[in-house]
């Protein structure tokens, strides 16, 4: 028999800077790449939003998930370059806004084998006080993973999974893209 469950959920969150975050003191790690933290940063703020739908049968699940997230004073970690030297230290954002869909499917195709995927895709983008410390914004990226297993005789399993993470922004740099399988 099929079943169907919609669901929303909203949910503020606070994330405070840690005490390295705050922590003025410089690391001279390394001479030319500097880091720093900086006492001034104010806490993040974080509203979400999810609108969900499941459906499932007797083999196969499916659920939908869309969400919104904007972020206030949203911690971001910033470098500067002075006297021919990186410092690396956190500030705020003015905001940082991301939103987009997630999907997951389950398949149990056999009492052997099970199949599970899922993939996400979802736009983000930064606003700052200052522009000049943004670099990169307004990105949409993607990402994916397949996992499939197999019962065999005599307790033995196998695994074979493979996941896939388009590149993506920070507001100074790209991450690049990202992929691997394991079995």
């Amino acid at each position: 028999s099929d079943n169907q469950n919609i669901g929303f959920t909203y949910s503020k969150r606070i994330r405070r800077p840690g005490f390295f975050d705050l922590n003025p003191y410089i690391w001279y790690d390394d001479p030319l790449n500097l880091s720093t933290g900086n006492p001034f940063l104010e806490a993040e703020l974080a509203d979400l939003l999810e609108l969900s739908h499941e459906w499932t049968n007797n083999t196969l699940q499916i659920t939908t998930t869309l969400f919104r997230g904007k972020t206030s004073n949203s911690i971001q970690e910033i470098i500067r370059l002075v006297d021919q030297k990186s410092i690396r230290s956190p500030d705020n954002f003015t905001s940082t806004l991301s939103e987009g869909v997630e999907m997951m499917i389950g398949l149990k195709a056999f009492t052997f084998w099970t199949i599970n995927a899922q993939f996400s895709a979802f736009h983000q983008s930064f606003e700052a006080q200052n522009p000049e410390l943004i670099l990169q914004n307004n990105q949409s990226t993607w990402s994916a993973r397949l996992e499939q297993k197999w019962k065999l005789a005599d307790d033995w399993r196998v695994q074979l999974v493979g996941k896939y993470r388009a590149p993506r922004i920070n507001p100074q740099s790209i991450l690049l893209e990202q992929y691997y399988f394991d079995l």
